[in-house]
């Protein structure tokens, strides 16, 4: 099995909602986790501006304000609500 692929398949296998992106914040890869976490398809994330597909609120449901990948880099908590209309806490886990 090629390291792609080899990678690719783990990454879905992951308990954990993995989503890759470029360096520009494009997505790349996201896993089923992390399409039912935001309700986007990978299909129809891959491209999108990550801000767009996981968009993240303060715990009380207001946006965050700052660059949230940044926030996640300080570890700072908060939601990310689905494209569906919910929810889901989170804690971020960067390093």
């Amino acid at each position: 099995m090629d390291r792609e692929r080899w990678l690719s398949t783990t990454l879905r296998s992951v308990g954990d909602a993995v989503v890759v992106c470029t360096t520009d914040q494009r997505v790349e890869f996201m896993n089923p986790v992390a399409e039912d976490l935001t309700g986007w398809s990978e299909e129809d994330a891959k491209g999108r501006a990550l801000s767009e597909v996981v968009r993240l609120v303060e715990a009380d449901g207001e946006p965050v304000v700052e660059r949230w990948v940044e926030r996640a880099l300080r570890n700072a908590p908060c939601r990310a609500p689905r494209r569906v209309g919910c929810s889901i806490a989170m804690a971020s886990a960067v390093g």
